[in-house]
């Protein structure tokens, strides 16, 4: 069974569509996940962030951390691709990147967080997972994918 969250109702609609077009069965629930999470606690086998994680800031990304954590099962699978380091200096004002506080703004609104590679892997152990390995890739941005344990 597969059950995607996302805050944003056109998303959830293109991944319906997505879905009926890949003969994919899935559920996609509109939903907002700095807040508790809807699910049992060990209810999946997965969790896969999709690049939510680097949304989050202060206390909101360890809430995020634990209901993940939460609705693992023993010894379940978290997969993480999160937006980490500096963007390139060319892209800080398109981006609306403050390399102070390392966030990226738009309209005064905090968009994204950059953490650097190695604080990004020190916060999830912190939050109790085992990394299971790691890798930065780098398209237009640099992703550090995590696969961890519980």
């Amino acid at each position: 069974d597969v059950v995607g969250v996302d805050f944003s109702p056109t998303a959830i609609r293109g991944a319906k569509e997505f879905a009926i077009l890949q003969r994919v069965e899935a559920d996609f629930i509109e939903g907002d996940l700095s807040l508790e999470w809807s699910f049992e606690s060990g209810e999946f086998d997965a969790v896969l962030d999709a690049n939510c994680l680097h949304f989050f800031h202060g206390s909101a990304r360890a809430h995020y951390l634990s209901e993940a954590r939460r609705v693992l099962k023993d010894n379940g699978t978290f997969v993480i691709s999160s937006h980490v380091n500096q963007p390139e200096e060319k892209d800080w004002e398109t981006l609306g990147y403050d390399p102070i506080d390392r966030v990226s703004r738009r309209d005064d609104v905090v968009l994204n967080n950059y953490r650097d590679a190695a604080e990004l892997i020190e916060e999830v152990a912190e939050a109790g997972f085992r990394i299971l390995s790691s890798v930065i890739t780098k398209d237009d941005t640099e992703i550090l994918w995590m696969v961890l344990r519980k």
